[in-house]
């Protein structure tokens, strides 16, 4: 959240044109995530974060800051550049593949230690925060 922050406070160019790169190239990551590269899972969480705290602070969205494109005839907000939903198609899919991993066992083992109950609490707790992250995300680009 201080990255993000931080490019708000920045002069001279938009909090957009700082974020949008680093997001970029951490989301660019996901598709060798899902094909089972686990070691860039890392890279494209903080990209997700950074793209889920700057939609909440409205400093990236598809309601304005430069990246809104309304059509002139009919007056609607139209999609993202293909760019633009391109990321949000792998962030989308990288928040599904992170639910099913929480839901998912491993060799027959449960891999949530602890008790049924703590268990049960620790993947509805993650599941959830999933869950926000695509809300927020699908606030911030409501014609995607």
């Amino acid at each position: 959240q201080s990255i993000v922050l931080f490019s708000a406070l920045l002069q001279g160019s938009s909090p957009s044109e700082q974020l949008w790169p680093a997001i970029n190239k951490g989301l660019a990551l996901a598709p060798a995530v899902a094909m089972g590269n686990w070691s860039q899972s890392d890279k494209v969480g903080r990209a997700l974060v950074l793209l889920e705290t700057a939609c909440k602070l409205q400093l990236i969205s598809g309601n304005g800051n430069g990246d809104l494109v309304v059509d002139k005839t009919s007056n609607q907000m139209m999609p993202p550049p293909p760019s633009i939903e391109q990321l949000l198609s792998f962030a989308t899919n990288f928040l599904l593949l992170r639910t099913r991993s929480l839901l998912g066992v491993s060799d027959g083992a449960s891999k949530w230690e602890g008790s049924r109950s703590s268990a049960a609490k620790r993947i509805t707790a993650s599941v959830l925060a999933v869950i926000g992250s695509m809300q927020t995300i699908k606030e911030g680009f409501p014609s995607s």
